[in-house]
């Protein structure tokens, strides 16, 4: 007698992630790209999600490091990949001003921390040099400015200074 059967020898799923680089309070945005069933990711600080392509939202530093997913086909069969999470640090500007001056004195403001500005301001004042002026040529010159510093690794926050003109007194 002889019997004879079929046996069907399944391949692993291809599974295929990315390697994100994000900027310290960014959303990392894990992919995988294969035709699972399920898929297990683990990761830094207990991270843990069942999605195919997981958000995490209000990156920190520590969330850094390797992201491990698994994906396991409805046949059983499984495949292993491992994303590497890169976050660069939020620049952390600094501001200064002359503040306060008497009007028609030259409001001085400065930044520093990164390596491009972007300056706005009251009266719709707008530049972006690291190091701008301001001809108080009237109190309303005065108020809130605000810069944002961009890093060489595009990553950028913000900072606002209260700057104060003065009137002239009267004799």
């Amino acid at each position: 007698n002889s019997v004879t059967t079929v046996v069907v020898i399944s391949a692993n799923p291809a599974l295929v992630v990315n390697n994100p680089t994000v900027c310290e309070n960014q959303t990392i945005n894990l992919t995988a790209t294969a035709g699972g069933a399920t898929y297990a990711w683990i990761g830094p600080l207990g991270f843990t999600s069942a999605a195919q392509n997981p958000s995490i939202q209000n990156s920190n530093l520590g969330m850094s490091g390797a992201y491990t997913v698994t994906l396991t086909t409805a046949g059983g069969c499984t495949n292993t990949a491992v994303a590497n999470v890169i976050i660069n640090p939020a620049p952390i500007p600094t501001i200064n001003s002359n503040s306060p001056i008497c009007l028609n004195d030259v409001l001085n403001l400065s930044a520093t921390g990164g390596i491009t500005y972007s300056w706005s301001g009251p009266n719709g004042f707008f530049s972006s040099v690291q190091s701008p002026t301001v001809l108080g040529s009237s109190t309303s010159v005065g108020g809130i400015y605000q810069v944002t510093v961009t890093d060489a690794n595009t990553c950028s926050a913000s900072a606002t200074i209260n700057t104060i003109v003065n009137p002239l007194p009267v004799p």
